[in-house]
């Protein structure tokens, strides 16, 4: 089952994002406010 996921913006200017790294496997358990994956954005 696939559930949309809404990024928060994490700068007042940015518009995308891309995944760098998911942090947990197809199938593994989460839970809310855990972190999933890590984001590289255009701001350094």
């Amino acid at each position: 089952m696939s559930i949309p996921i809404v990024m928060p913006k994490l700068g007042l200017t940015m518009t995308e994002g891309l995944v760098a790294k998911w942090l947990v496997q197809d199938g593994d358990r989460v839970e809310a406010g855990m972190p999933i994956l890590e984001v590289n954005t255009d701001k350094a």
